[in-house]
């Protein structure tokens, strides 16, 4: 017999199939655009809550800094030494009772060095302000935040150095640095060496200032005020403001970002 002819319903229904699918496909195709589009946007405003948050740490920690020279008199040397004048504690740990972690001060014991079995125990409980949310590896136990050491800086080493001595002005003297991807344990009595450093900004080394950021790097002035560190700030605007008192003169420039 004659196959019985299509009846008109089955092609109204595939017609309503294919445009339901067409439709579904145009809506992918548009929701992909949407996406491209957002994600630039979103990655921007993800980073800048990073660099916020990273401007954060840094007051965070001048206000301790602050706070430690108000209890003791003077800022904290960058590390405390042994008989021999081997560095044996960092600032940043004379730092944990202004950084409401009392309980990890005391839980560290000063008799040791600071790689003694009892002290790296404690590495893994490294407070959060001592590194960028923008770094790599977050659950690392290196810190991003440095100061830099030696003669004529705001840490001479295992002297301490008051306001008072600060004769260049707290505003224009760095006290702190960032420094990205450092491998410095945030107990390890190490920081950047004012001798060696070569004061650019990101030049491409863990042990120089550099940042993750796209402006700059994050610094903090000894006043407490923190600033972005443009790349293009030159060598020496960085290393006159590095310096603690030689006196120099500030060129005004449009390289900081401040906060």
């Amino acid at each position: 017999p004659a196959a019985a002819p299509a009846s008109k319903s089955s092609g109204t229904t595939l017609v309503i199939i294919l445009a339901v699918v067409g439709g579904g496909m145009i809506l992918l195709l548009v929701g992909a655009i949407l996406i491209a589009l957002l994600l630039p946007a979103v990655h921007t405003a993800r980073e800048a809550a990073r660099q916020i948050a990273c401007k954060n740490n840094l007051k965070q920690i001048a206000v301790a800094m602050h706070s430690y020279h108000a209890d003791h008199g003077s800022f904290p040397p960058a590390y405390v030494a042994d008989d021999n004048g081997k560095p044996m504690h960092s600032w940043r740990v004379l730092l944990l009772p202004y950084l409401d972690h009392q309980w990890l001060y005391d839980r560290y014991d000063f008799s040791k060095p600071w790689d003694s079995v009892e002290n790296t125990a404690l590495a893994s409980l490294m407070p959060s302000c001592y590194r960028c949310p923008s770094e790599s590896d977050p659950g690392a136990q290196g810190t991003s935040y440095r100061v830099v050491v030696g003669p004529g800086t705001m840490f001479p080493g295992e002297k301490t150095t008051t306001m008072d001595g600060i004769t260049d002005g707290l505003s224009d003297t760095i006290m702190l640095v960032e420094s990205s991807d450092s491998a410095v344990g945030w107990m390890e009595p190490t920081d950047l060496d004012v001798t060696q450093i070569k004061f650019n900004v990101n030049p491409g080394g863990a042990d120089e200032i550099s940042r993750r950021h796209s402006f700059g790097a994050n610094v903090a002035f000894g006043d407490g005020n923190i600033a972005g560190l443009g790349d293009n700030v030159s060598s020496e605007t960085v290393e006159a403001m590095i310096t603690a008192s030689a006196g120099e003169t500030i060129p005004p420039t449009d390289e900081l970002d401040g906060f």
